[in-house]
């Protein structure tokens, strides 16, 4: 049987914390032209994300099989 339970506060908002926020805040600090590296796909697909969601135009290349670049353009 289950118990239904009533006045049980939620608490803080719930969900995953956001894992590459650091990366994504460099990068709204950034000015036209700038760039910085990476050494992690996800990270490149969070901030290339973050950018589509909010029409910041981004760009990125692999500089090598583990290495990437992103500029802000």
């Amino acid at each position: 049987m289950i118990k239904i339970e009533k006045g049980i506060p939620i608490g803080q908002k719930g969900g995953r914390p956001w894992k590459y926020k650091e990366y994504v805040y460099v990068f709204l600090s950034m000015g036209e032209g700038e760039s910085f590296t990476v050494n992690d796909y996800n990270i490149v697909d969070s901030v290339r994300k973050y950018a589509w969601k909010h029409n910041i135009p981004v760009s990125f290349r692999t500089i090598s099989s583990k290495e990437y670049r992103i500029w802000r353009i």
